[in-house]
């Protein structure tokens, strides 16, 4: 036998959220639901299933043995039956009217308010009742509704997210298509980007609950099995971890926090997002899977994050900078055995040489005597190998097989002033 429990869970799984909200608002008993959910699982095969009320009074009674005869309990699942039958189909043809209505004059998707009322309530179901804040937006859910019906996800950006709470004002623009008919368009202008982690979580947890509610609209959509909040809640930890946010490396026992600049932080998640929806649509991953491989993605990693933060970012007093530009002008006067070193207190104006340093004094270089590029990861935080570029120390002169921050466990590997040539010293790839 069959409990309630279970019935409940097979239809949240296997029926789309229209039509279980159709089912609901016409109070069909559970345990129909459950038979009639054994065939029909969307609401444009039900409302299908027969075109007249007799037609579906006989189906009922020969099909799934719901006899309305057999006493007033029966007769009224019947009743109730027929009245969520109506509904679907009037429903569906309209939202057959204003689908071919959009494609034909080019505007964007229309989602009706039962549709709406459908997606939320089957991941309330899920999640319990959520707040205004925590819900997307009419015109975001239709954007995704979109994306879906045509099978190509995107990653927007994050000002884009809105929710039912925020305040945004739209406008009315005219145009001319080529048939020469003037179109009236609603533009919505942008929000803005997360300004610190909590609004960063925010919008991510924005983005998990449009994704689950066209998870429970779109039933059919293999990409989208699978789909729950814990992949988007862990892939908003590792960028809020220890790994992105919180990267830290270790210098002689002691731990020392990068402080990644927070724009880099929000470039890298939505090249991950766009990377998600790109394995989707080469047909290779699910949302899930996909949310799951760019957080051990290296190479992203490196492109994206890693490579920013070192080509952008300097060391000094274990603190990040933003690295001069080729002059940058100073108060030195005089003689220095570094040229263009600039000495404290000093007056008059003097030059500084190009390039970076490390938070020893020592001078950084970006490629190898022989012009290959150094791996930056490999030199900071550690590399997969996978990056292509060549593992070896970038401190000037050195070029060993080992990273900068272990330089000075090699006393024989000296930079020196001028810049080392040999080519022997390049570690390997």
């Amino acid at each position: 036998m069959v409990d309630d429990a279970a019935r409940r869970a097979y239809i949240s799984e296997h029926v789309s959220s229209d039509l279980q909200y159709i089912w609901q608002e016409a109070d069909v008993s559970l345990t129909t639901q459950h038979t009639l959910a054994q065939h029909y699982k969307t609401m444009k095969i039900f409302s299908s299933m027969c075109d007249t009320k007799a037609e579906v009074r006989d189906a009922l009674r020969t099909d799934f043995r719901i006899d309305p005869t057999a006493s007033p309990e029966t007769r009224a699942d019947v009743a109730k039956v027929l009245t969520a039958w109506e509904l679907s189909r009037t429903m569906t043809a309209k939202e057959q009217e204003l689908q071919a209505e959009t494609k034909v004059l080019g505007m964007p998707r229309v989602l009706q308010h039962t549709e709406r009322q459908a997606m939320v309530k089957a991941v309330e179901v899920v999640l319990g009742k959520l707040q205004d804040v925590e819900i997307p937006s009419n015109e975001y859910l239709a954007l995704k509704v979109e994306e879906c019906e045509a099978n190509e996800p995107q990653a927007l950006g994050l000002d884009e997210i809105s929710s039912r709470a925020d305040t945004s004002s739209s406008a009315l623009q005219t145009s001319l298509d080529s048939s020469g008919h003037v179109r009236v368009t609603k533009v919505k202008t942008k929000g803005r980007l997360p300004e610190d982690t909590e609004s960063l979580r925010k919008a991510l947890k924005l983005e998990a609950v449009s994704w689950l509610c066209m998870s429970a609209k779109f039933r059919n959509k293999t990409w989208l099995h699978g789909l729950e909040l814990q992949h988007w809640s862990k892939y908003t930890e590792y960028l809020l971890g220890e790994k992105v946010l919180g990267l830290k490396f270790n210098v002689e026992g002691q731990s020392h926090a990068v402080k990644p600049p927070w724009a880099v932080i929000l470039s890298y998640e939505q090249k991950m997002r766009k990377e998600v929806f790109k394995l989707v649509q080469a047909g290779t991953h699910t949302v899930a899977e996909g949310l799951t491989a760019v957080i051990k993605d290296a190479e992203i990693k490196e492109a994206h994050f890693t490579a920013p933060i070192a080509l952008g970012v300097g060391w000094n007093n274990q603190r990040p900078s933003v690295q001069p530009n080729k002059w940058q002008r100073t108060g030195f006067k005089g003689k220095s055995s570094f040229k263009g070193a600039p000495s404290k207190g000093g007056k008059g104006k003097g030059k500084s040489s190009k390039g970076s340093r490390d938070f020893n004094g020592n001078s950084l270089v970006t490629h190898t005597p022989d012009g290959r590029e150094l791996c930056f990861a490999f030199n900071a935080q550690g590399c997969s190998g996978k990056c292509g570029r060549v593992h070896a120390c970038r401190i000037r002169g050195c070029y060993g097989k080992h990273s900068a921050r272990e330089h000075h466990k090699y006393s024989n590997n000296k930079p020196s002033q001028q810049g080392g040539d040999d080519k022997s010293k390049v570690g390997d790839e």
